[in-house]
C-alpha cells in the first residue's frame, strides 16, 4: 500500500486543523436581533389569555416620511396601546413595523387603531409575515 508523501500528509493535518479550529468557536448569538416567532396559528391574544402576539404591519404614509424618526414611532404609538417598533423602509411613504400586541387587543384591533392616525393612509398586515 503506498504511503502519502510528506506535503500531502502536511496539508491533510493542515486541513485537519483548521476544521477544528472552526467547530470550537462559539456560535453567532442570532436570537439578539431576531423577532419573537410570528403567530403562526394566527390565534389573537383573545385566544391565547395572558399571551401577547406580535404582528409585522405594513404602514403606507400620506406623503413621504422616514420611518424610524422618533417623532413619528411617537404619534403611531399614541395610536395603539401595542409597543411599535420600526423594522424596515419599502418606500419613501410605505414602511414595515413589529407591533406587538397587549393582552385583550386583537390585531383588527389594532390595525384600525393605526388607520386612525392622521398621517396614515393605509395600513395592513404583513402577508409575507405569515405561515404558507
Amino acid at each position: 500500500m503506498p504511503t502519502l508523501k510528506l506535503p500531502y500528509r502536511s496539508v491533510g493535518i493542515c486541513l485537519s486543523a483548521v476544521v477544528l479550529l472552526a467547530c470550537a468557536q462559539p456560535s453567532f448569538d442570532w436570537s439578539a436581533n431576531l423577532l419573537p416567532p410570528p403567530n403562526l396559528l394566527n390565534l389573537s391574544s383573545r385566544e391565547t389569555p395572558g399571551s401577547e402576539a406580535t404582528l409585522r404591519v405594513i404602514v403606507q404614509f400620506k406623503e413621504p416620511v422616514t420611518g424610524n424618526e422618533a417623532s413619528l414611532l411617537q404619534a403611531l404609538q399614541a395610536q395603539t396601546t401595542g409597543q411599535l417598533r420600526f423594522l424596515s423602509a419599502v418606500s419613501a411613504d410605505t414602511h414595515v413595523y413589529s407591533l406587538q400586541l397587549p393582552p385583550g387587543m386583537d390585531a383588527a384591533q389594532a390595525l384600525q387603531s393605526l388607520a386612525a392616525a392622521t398621517v396614515v393612509k393605509r395600513v395592513e398586515r404583513d402577508q409575507a409575515a405569515k405561515a404558507h
